[in-house]
């Protein structure tokens, strides 16, 4: 199936997904429209707000809210080589705040987390679960307006990155080696066991890669992720193309789309 009308974009490395959570669920968990079927239990009921696209999961640090799946029970977010992290992000506080993190700071069990801290974006990486490097945002994260968030590590330069609104957003850091396959439960708003690091406010569009996309694909996600870029002038529906059905075997689209057209899941 080939289209060409511009308005229809396809996610960069769509084989390498490991999680996406379109968070558009109102409470209870979330689903994981990867293959992996990685949905997220729902921690002191995550609620829902007005998100980037459609819905986002809101979430209240002081009822210690967040979204997990055992390590037991997930599949292939243990990434261990070549990462990308991406988000979209409307914090309410932005110190000591975690937006994804497989990261317990005890027992070992450190390997992957994107927080906010002092008011930067920071992406933390081990390689043996008991030491970590950390890398920091140029600039601050706002709270008055969505952010779109992209971390990476590239092992062909051994390169950690970040990326704020399509754009590289920090000097980047040295990491060699790989990732530490760490038995921490996989969590979205939230880290440390549970114990800190509670994110508060809203968070959407979640995606998780086992590979590092070019500052060029993370570009083209940032684009792709803002609503606009998700509609057909007079359809306001959005698919992911042919490499889509070969993965999914379905159309994808909001709720708000046209029911004859497509799949809704």
């Amino acid at each position: 199936m080939a289209l060409t009308n511009p308005n229809y974009n396809a996610l960069p490395k769509l084989a390498n997904i490991q999680g996406f959570w379109r968070m558009e669920e109102e409470s209870d968990k979330r689903d994981d429209l990867s293959d992996n079927e990685n949905d997220l239990a729902d921690i002191n009921t995550v609620l829902y707000d007005t998100g980037k696209i459609g819905n986002a999961a809101s979430f209240v640090a002081g009822n210690s809210e967040c979204l997990t799946i055992a390590d037991g029970s997930q599949n292939g977010l243990d990434i261990t080589g070549e990462i990308t992290i991406s988000a979209w992000i409307k914090p309410d506080a932005i110190d000591d705040r975690a937006i994804v993190a497989k990261h317990y700071w005890s027992g070992n069990q450190m390997a992957y987390s994107l927080v906010l801290a002092s008011s930067k974006l920071r992406f933390n990486l081990s390689p043996d679960g008991s030491s970590e490097t950390p890398l920091n945002s140029t600039d601050n994260i706002s709270t008055a307006a969505f952010s779109h968030i992209v971390a990476t590590l590239n092992q062909s330069d051994d390169k950690m990155r970040i990326y704020i609104n399509g754009s590289l957003n920090c000097t980047p850091a040295s990491y060699t080696g790989n990732i530490h396959n760490s038995s921490a439960e996989f969590a979205i708003g939230i880290a440390n066991n549970r114990a800190s690091s509670k994110y508060d406010g809203l968070i959407d569009e979640v995606i998780i890669w086992d590979t590092c996309l070019t500052a060029g694909e993370v570009a083209q996600v940032y684009a792709i992720t803002t609503a606009d870029m998700y509609k057909k002038a007079g359809g306001g529906f959005f698919i992911f193309l042919a490499e889509a059905f070969e993965k999914h075997n379905k159309l994808w689209r909001p709720k708000l789309a046209i029911p004859k057209l497509g799949y809704q899941i």
